[in-house]
């Protein structure tokens, strides 16, 4: 008589319950549902994943906005780094773009803050003309050029008495 050993039903057990664990994992990855299946945390949007805990901050939305230090949120949590560009369309002092965006969530400390990187706009490049009264023609188209700018020769006739 054969002996036949327990063992693979066993393993076909382990195998099952491994599957089913992975499967939870890769819905709570997905979707974050299965923190509703053992409580009613909410679903956290816009890129947080799971239960939210209490030491979670949301990041305001603040494209778009003027920006001014005196009315950002404040927060002893949240830090903000601001970086100064010119932009060919949005008015001086508009916050162009943040990071992370608007209604992430970020896990955070008093050791530990969130930082926030906002993008704000100086307006269009100006740049400066020089005098060119009394100059040569060449020499101006030249400097002109030198300095990135486009031009365009115009003739206007004189009228001599």
């Amino acid at each position: 008589m054969r002996y036949k050993s327990k063992r693979p039903l066993f393993y076909v057990g382990m195998a099952w319950l491994l599957c089913l664990s992975m499967g939870l994992v890769v819905l709570d990855s997905l979707f974050g549902i299965t923190a509703n299946w053992w409580s009613k945390a909410p679903i956290a949007l816009h890129g947080y994943v799971g239960t939210p805990l209490a030491n979670t901050i949301q990041i305001p939305l603040l494209v778009g906005t003027c920006f001014s230090a005196e009315d950002l949120p404040s927060s002893s949590v949240l830090l903000y780094d601001v970086t100064y560009v010119y932009h060919p369309t949005a008015p001086p002092t508009t916050i162009v773009s943040q990071s992370p965006m608007g209604g992430a969530l970020r896990k955070v400390s008093p050791n530990d803050p969130a930082h926030l990187s906002l993008v704000v706009s100086m307006g269009k490049e100006t740049t400066p003309l020089p005098s060119l009264e009394g100059w040569d023609v060449r020499e101006a188209e030249m400097l002109l050029g030198q300095m990135g700018l486009a031009y365009q020769r115009v003739y206007v006739p004189s009228y001599h008495n």
